[in-house]
């Protein structure tokens, strides 16, 4: 006999169904939190190497922070303007 059995033995204790949607849960919140973690490293990286490439392109400061305050997205409270 398998540890489980069945699906409806593993549903027989009154604590099953808690437990189970608990595991879900902190499983969800585990998956969304790596993902969004990921996102950032790689668009650290992505920008990290734009400021490489635009420093030896030869780009001034200026230029570079003009070019980097352009691609930035507008925040909620830009869009009341």
């Amino acid at each position: 006999m398998t540890m489980i059995g069945s699906i409806g033995e593993l549903f027989r204790s009154p604590f099953s169904i808690p437990i189970f949607i608990s595991v879900a849960g902190v499983a969800g919140w585990v998956c969304v939190t790596a993902v969004v973690q990921w996102r950032k490293a790689r668009e650290a990286a992505y920008n990290a190497r734009l400021k490489q490439l635009m420093i030896e392109q030869g780009m001034s400061a200026d230029e570079i922070e003009r070019v980097l305050i352009a691609r930035a997205p507008l925040d909620d409270e830009d869009d009341d303007e």
